[in-house]
């Protein structure tokens, strides 16, 4: 039986925007961390071994960080951004190793790489080797789930929060002598609103912010496990974080009964939505049902130029009016867009040139929306104040 939820989808909007990448300086600094460096496959993504240039595993990436304390931040920075995970890094590990940086630009380079990683494993070392449940506990555990989202989504009052978004780009390089660089693309701050169960005020709000952005991360993506997957979950690892286990689930839904929504600008003028299928991984609180980590990661038609949509939600306490309750805290949202040829006679889409977006976003301020209505003394009016008050 699946669970009663918003039957709302969550869509990922891409502005396929060809904007020209920004020059970088030519020449690689000279530094201590060449052999490390060199350690990481050359190959390209699609290439014989697979593995991007500049791969590396979580400790290689511990080694390096060790190592970029005393050097410009410009420079670490750009050592930095051409690395590429191959392993997910946690966050407890990202904060720790933010400290150890000399500067702003160095963190939002560690912090690119390191949001890029979400949708990929753990590395073995950090899985616990506790035995899966059995199948009544994982039962249970999924039962608890979709009693937690009948009683805990329609229970959010109507709030307001702030959201800061770091966005990121990775573009083609211009010759095969430059890397492929994560380029911080600015910050923005705005206020998101979550009322009657809906969040397309927080959409409106995010217009005008150039790339990408994701909606129904408040209420929508959380019900869509049971509401597209039902108990139909399969059990794939434990993890642990500092209030305890983890119980991690994976799932796919088919496109015919999926409420994942993509949205691709092809032009200043023209879009395309369409709904496709995706395969998930959903990580709960196996004492209380609490859904606290969803990744969703679309399976595209190779024949559209969207070719990534993922989303990465982060849950965990926060305080609205004076009670608890579970709300986003962090989400990742990575998309990949084809380059269009100009002669499509030839090809649809330019080979090696496709361009990474990527949003890093924080959820903080959680304030009660509520609206107060001012009665007035017909002998003596005054303006009417009528209207939201955050609390």
């Amino acid at each position: 039986m699946r669970a009663p939820g918003p039957t709302h989808k969550l869509t990922f909007r891409l502005l396929l925007l060809l904007l020209s990448a920004g020059s970088l300086a030519a020449g690689r600094p000279s530094s201590p961390l060449s052999a490390l460096l060199q350690q990481a496959p050359a190959s390209a993504p699609g290439s014989a071994s697979g593995s991007p240039a500049g791969a590396v595993t979580v400790v290689q990436l511990d080694q390096i960080v060790q190592s970029l304390h005393a050097m410009p931040d410009a420079i670490a920075a750009r050592l930095l951004a051409r690395l590429v995970l191959t392993e997910r890094l946690s966050g407890d590990l990202l904060s720790s190793w933010e400290s150890r940086l000399p500067g702003l630009k160095a963190r939002h380079a560690l912090l690119a790489v390191a949001d890029a990683s979400a949708f990929l494993r753990l590395p073995p070392a950090n899985i616990p080797a506790t035995p899966p449940p059995s199948p009544a506990e994982q039962l249970r555990i999924q039962s608890l789930a979709s009693a937690y989202l009948a009683r805990t989504i329609p229970k959010l009052p109507d709030f307001f929060a702030k959201q800061l978004t770091v966005r990121f780009e990775r573009a083609p390089p211009k010759s095969q002598q430059d890397d492929r660089l994560w380029r911080d693309e600015g910050m923005s701050i705005a206020t998101v609103m979550y009322r009657h169960s809906d969040e397309a005020e927080a959409a409106q709000s995010a217009k005008g912010i150039r790339g990408f952005f994701t909606e129904g991360v408040f209420g929508p993506i959380l019900s869509m496990p049971m509401q597209d997957a039902g108990l139909h979950l399969t059990w794939d690892h434990w993890e642990r974080i500092p209030s305890g286990p983890l119980a991690v689930f994976r799932y796919e839904v088919k496109e015919a009964i999926s409420h994942f929504a993509v949205v691709c600008q092809l032009t200043p003028y023209f879009f395309d939505e369409f709904h496709t299928g995706y395969h998930a991984e959903v990580a709960i609180d196996p004492a209380t049902g609490a859904i606290l980590r969803l990744t969703l990661m679309a399976d595209l038609n190779p024949s559209l130029p969207c070719r990534t949509a993922d989303v990465m939600v982060e849950y965990g306490p926060v305080s609205i009016g004076g009670k608890i309750y579970t709300c986003p805290l962090r989400s990742v949202s990575l998309s990949s867009l084809a380059k269009v040829n100009p002669r499509i006679s030839t090809q649809l889409f330019v080979p090696g040139h496709d361009r990474t977006q990527l949003n890093d976003i924080a959820f903080s301020d959680y304030r009660v929306f509520r609206v107060t209505t001012r009665i007035l003394n017909a002998g003596n009016p005054q303006p009417d104040n009528t209207g939201p008050l955050p609390r």
